[in-house]
């Protein structure tokens, strides 16, 4: 017993000398290298947040949207996230070794990255949570911000089977459900009809849980990547997607973005019929645009749920594949600066966002989603 306090007594010591030795290094880099000193300040700094088991305050400075003025982590934000993995994007200039320093000295492994927003997907290591590695990463002045991989919902959405029933296409007082309507309280879509039925120009990425490819409604509309060839494994078009010959599937990371969940309510298959399916086609129902091309990109499983990270992803390749609007009929209640990036890339672009209102707490006719990007907020009301 004695023998194994001694050991311990011997161990702790030096770890205290390792941090003090680290310390005087940060404290006079001249003598050690600058690089080798930061990464030594950052293991003081990691081995406080690992001692005490608590995030501890930002430097002066840093801005983080889930710090409060105390540089404390606001737990609010923190709902619903991928255990174990960041987001993190450096600010330009950051060097390759300030990078890689930083990860390795945090024991962080980068795992994917999404272009061109140059922001990092990191796994992170046992041991270390997500609120620590948040305040460690956010700490470093190479960092333009860090936050979790948080968890999306698709918003809720009734099943309409036949146009008489699409009140908001066509409102004509009908009895939908046992509610009667007010005529006319609609988008008049026959009255467009009769201007245009829409063009095959116009390209709409559903970012969603993926479109039933081979719907009678919707088949003849799926949009095809024109520059890449069917099946011989090859990324023709050299944009990083190999046989993207519909759209990609960031949930499965394929080329097959397919509802899987279609028998089961088929989100992304009934958003994208609402959207342009065949008019005059001898299917059930019409889309507002009959003709539109649909780019399918899924990135949300049969559980109703996704990743921000891949939806980032998705918004990316509809802008740079061509599509002229993005629809995301999905919610998330916390700023992410990843999609403001995102949303940034497609505005830039000019890209034309649509998102859902929700439909969690009606009525929102006044106050509906928004994704501002002055007020830097996405939310369903």
């Amino acid at each position: 017993m004695e023998i194994a306090s001694e050991n311990k007594r011997r161990f702790k010591d030096s770890r205290v000398a390792e941090v003090v030795t680290c310390f005087f290094r940060f404290l006079f880099p001249e003598r050690r290298g600058v690089m080798k000193g930061k990464l030594c300040a950052l293991w003081v700094l990691i081995s406080i947040v690992m001692f005490f088991g608590t995030p501890i305050s930002r430097v002066e400075g840093a801005q983080s949207p889930w710090t409060d003025d105390q540089g404390q982590i606001n737990r609010g934000f923190l709902d619903e996230y991928v255990p174990g993995e960041l987001l993190v994007k450096f600010k330009e200039g950051a060097s390759r070794a300030e990078v890689q320093g930083l990860h390795s000295a945090l024991g962080a492994i980068e795992t994917k990255r999404i272009e061109p927003l140059e922001v990092r997907r990191i796994k992170l290591p046992l041991g270390l949570s997500v609120e620590q590695a948040i305040t460690l990463y956010q700490m470093d002045p190479n960092v333009e911000y860090a936050e979790p991989n948080y968890i999306v919902h698709l918003a809720a959405m009734p099943t309409d089977p036949d146009f008489s029933l699409l009140w908001g296409l066509h409102n004509t007082g009908q009895n939908v459900n046992g509610v009667t309507g007010t005529p006319d309280a609609d988008i008049d879509a026959p009255e467009a009809w009769d201007i245009t039925t829409g063009s095959s120009d116009v390209i709409i990425a559903v970012i969603d849980s993926g479109v039933a490819l081979n719907h009678p409604d919707l088949a003849p509309n799926i949009w095809t990547n024109a520059g890449e060839i069917p099946g011989n494994v090859d990324d023709d078009d050299g944009n990083g997607y190999v046989d993207d010959i519909y759209g990609w599937d960031f949930y499965d990371d394929d080329g097959n973005p397919e509802d899987y969940n279609y028998y089961n309510g088929g989100h992304g298959t009934h958003v994208a019929g609402t959207i342009a399916a065949l008019g005059n086609g001898g299917g059930r129902i019409a889309g507002v645009n009959w003709n539109a091309k649909i780019m399918a990109l899924r990135f949300i499983g049969s559980s109703g749920e996704g990743l921000i990270g891949d939806a980032a992803e998705a918004i990316i390749y509809a802008v740079d594949n061509g599509a002229t609007i993005i629809n995301l009929s999905w919610g998330i209640y916390t700023y992410s600066p990843v999609l403001y990036d995102a949303v940034s890339y497609a505005s830039t672009n000019n890209v034309l966002f649509v998102a859902a209102a929700g439909s969690e707490t009606p009525p929102n006719d006044n106050d509906g989603a928004t994704y501002s990007l002055l007020s830097q907020q996405f939310r369903s009301s």
